[in-house]
């Protein structure tokens, strides 16, 4: 396979572009195989049916949009599921660098792109992260981009996980329940995302529960600042982000999130590094 980041692209970008890749792969794959092994809970006699989604499109949309539609029903779910599943197969062992990688990450971005159509309930975060990095990768392994343009979308990458981070802490601040530490104790005992173990150390613990709370929005909300901090402590930073996910999949049952943001963590860091953001 002909290498499509050489000459035009440093080694820092073909480097994060990797690991951006690989780490991503994981997720992807964990989704793909949930679906496929999980798919009676989307079949037609499931609330999640195509025939009762497509009710919500059909007055949306124009026929320009009838073919997206009709690859998004029910009969295509699995066949968009392998599709995904063998591009994470290709950033796991692929090639390096080859073209076989490019068709990867396109093809990951559009069958996300198209799963949007089909499925919303509970894809509004690890998805949508995949999907905006997916594309980004793509489009920096384009032939005869020139390199600025490739830094371009993966420093979008980066600016784009920082501002996640900075959004949900900022609507945390400005919520009562996180300021008063309510809220934590009030998710842990629901069905969906909570933890009963949990629960019963934070019920009657309100200091803890606003130690904890406070903690997330200060961590979320400084993410930015980061970026001013050297490299060691930069690196520090991402794994506290890191830990924070690790402790949702543990507790909340978010696996998908932790390798969807960390996949952005090499971008975040390589930001970070750019001259600019140095000066």
């Amino acid at each position: 396979m002909l290498s499509l980041l050489s000459p035009g692209a440093s080694r820092d970008t073909t480097q994060t572009m990797r690991l951006i890749d690989g780490i991503t792969a994981v997720t992807v794959g964990i989704g793909a195989l949930e679906e496929i092994t999980r798919h009676h809970e989307v079949g037609e006699d499931s609330l999640h049916s195509w025939t009762i989604r497509r009710t919500a499109w059909n007055r949306r949309f124009t026929r320009l949009m009838r073919p997206v539609l009709a690859l998004s029903s029910q009969r295509w779910d699995r066949a968009n599921a392998a599709v995904r599943l063998a591009a994470a197969a290709i950033h796991l062992a692929g090639p390096r660098d080859s073209r076989l990688r490019l068709a990867a990450s396109a093809a990951t971005a559009s069958a996300f792109w198209i799963k949007s159509f089909r499925q919303s309930y509970g894809s509004d975060g690890s998805d949508q992260v995949v999907f905006l990095t997916s594309a980004c990768t793509t489009l920096a392994r384009l032939p005869g981009l020139p390199a600025v343009e490739r830094e371009r979308a993966l420093d979008f990458i980066g600016a784009q996980s920082l501002m996640s981070y900075t959004v949900a802490g900022a609507a945390k601040t400005i919520s009562p329940q996180w300021r008063d530490g309510s809220a934590l104790p009030g998710i842990m005992r629901t069905q969906t995302y909570g933890d009963a173990w949990l629960y019963r150390i934070l019920k009657d613990r309100p200091w803890l529960c606003r130690a904890m709370c406070w903690t997330v929005i200060a961590v979320e909300t400084g993410a930015p600042l980061m970026l001013l901090a050297p490299p060691p402590v930069r690196r520090g930073y991402l794994a506290v982000l890191g830990g924070f996910h690790v402790a949702n999949a543990r507790h909340m049952g978010l696996n998908r999130f932790l390798w969807a943001f960390v996949g952005t963590y090499p971008a975040v860091d390589r930001l970070g590094r750019r001259p600019a953001v140095q000066r």
